[in-house]
C-alpha cells in the first residue's frame, strides 16, 4: 500500500480493523481521539512510530490494536 499517513483530527473514534495490513509508517493519535478499535492498526509491517498526544482523551484501546501477530 502507498498510504503512509492518515489525518485523524476530524474524528473521535478509530474503528475496528480500519488500517490493518496497510503501509502506514507513522501514526499520530491526536487529542480528539477517544477510542481506538480492535485491530485498528493490526499487522503494520512498515510502522516506524506511534505518537499519542500528551493531552489525550483516550478512554479505550481495543484488543490487538497495534499487534503484529
Amino acid at each position: 500500500s502507498k498510504l503512509k499517513t492518515v489525518d485523524f483530527t476530524k474524528v473521535s473514534d478509530i474503528p475496528d480493523y480500519l488500517m490493518g495490513y496497510s503501509g502506514l509508517e507513522d501514526i499520530q493519535i491526536p487529542s480528539n481521539i477517544v477510542t481506538i478499535g480492535e485491530k485498528a492498526f493490526y499487522k503494520l509491517d512498515s510502522l516506524k512510530s506511534v505518537t499519542i498526544s500528551e493531552n489525550n482523551n483516550l478512554e479505550n484501546i481495543g484488543q490487538y490494536s497495534f499487534s503484529s501477530n
